[in-house]
């Protein structure tokens, strides 16, 4: 803090016993970080617009669950499920989002902080969330993350929002393919985004490569001329297309989406630009439908 030549503390995130201390050293307890886990993901620095200042934030992933030190690992217990977001200066915790939230704020004023419920987000999220500036205003309004489930989000904040209880307007999950026996993709790292114009527009392209960093070496290896094997999943690029992203009435809008996978999953095929998910059909100026492609896959052999 100051100097570069003699750093010091800023502040400090406790989970362990749910505080963040000052520099002063004087310590504010939030339950909510009783939540987190082991604490993997780079902070992203960002603007936001909180109760009509604008401000400087910090926004981290919820953290990682040892239990994924497991490949056969099912994770119910939602350690470091969800992404939390604190003022970069302070460390006051500001707003969270996860399937571990009880109480979703309803606040119209700045009061306590602001929780968003989102059941899907029940995994943990290690990756640096990636938080996009969609209209060029110094404000970011878009996060993008995986988690370790094989699912993938987009947060919608409404910077231009009359209150601050709607400063997360949506969570949409972009892909999902969560499986039970501990095969499911693991996002480790932070997504790529860009932006590509299409018969219809513009239109966001999402990319995450999954991994098992946790373990390495399962699938099919010889140990001392003994060929082991051990499930993993079929790692990928996976290549999203994002199809309301650029959309003028993101904000305005409230369904359908373009871009929503059914509850129970959807699979992108490999190498291949093809439908993520047959949804509600959108219609054209011209009143044709329209079916708009959700990504495609590259499968690692």
């Amino acid at each position: 803090l100051g100097n570069i030549t003699s750093p010091s503390l800023k502040f400090h995130i406790d989970p362990a016993n749910s505080k963040v201390i000052n520099s002063a050293g004087t310590a504010t307890n939030y339950p909510e970080l009783g939540f987190m886990g082991q604490s993997w993901s780079k902070p992203t620095l960002t603007y936001v617009n909180w109760g009509g200042t604008r401000r400087l934030v910090m926004l981290v992933g919820g953290g990682y669950d040892v239990g994924y030190e497991d490949p056969a690992y099912e994770q119910t217990n939602k350690k470091g499920a969800g992404v939390y977001m604190f003022d970069a200066g302070n460390g006051e915790l500001l707003w969270w989002a996860s399937a571990n939230v009880t109480k979703p704020t309803t606040a119209t004023t700045i009061s306590g902080v602001i929780a968003t419920e989102e059941a899907h987000l029940k995994y943990s999220v290690v990756s640096q969330i990636n938080a996009i500036d969609r209209d060029g205003d110094g404000l970011s309004d878009i996060l993008y993350f995986g988690d370790l489930g094989g699912q993938a989000f987009r947060v919608d904040i409404n910077n231009k929002a009359t209150t601050i209880g709607s400063f997360a307007q949506r969570i949409v999950r972009l892909y999902a393919d969560h499986q039970t026996d501990g095969t499911s993709p693991r996002f480790y790292e932070m997504p790529s985004f860009s932006v590509h114009k299409g018969v219809d527009g513009l239109f966001g392209v999402v990319a995450l490569s999954s991994g098992n960093r946790s373990s390495p070496l399962v699938g099919t290896n010889k140990v001392g001329g003994v060929t082991i094997t051990t499930k993993t999943a079929n790692d990928a690029v996976y290549v999203i297309y994002d199809n309301d992203v650029a959309r003028d009435d993101l904000y305005a809008l409230k369904k359908p989406l373009r871009t929503s996978p059914a509850s129970s999953g959807v699979s992108l095929t490999n190498a291949t630009f093809t439908q993520l998910k047959t949804g509600i059909p959108q219609t054209t100026g011209t009143g044709a439908t329209l079916a708009y492609s959700g990504g495609w896959k590259y499968q690692y052999s």
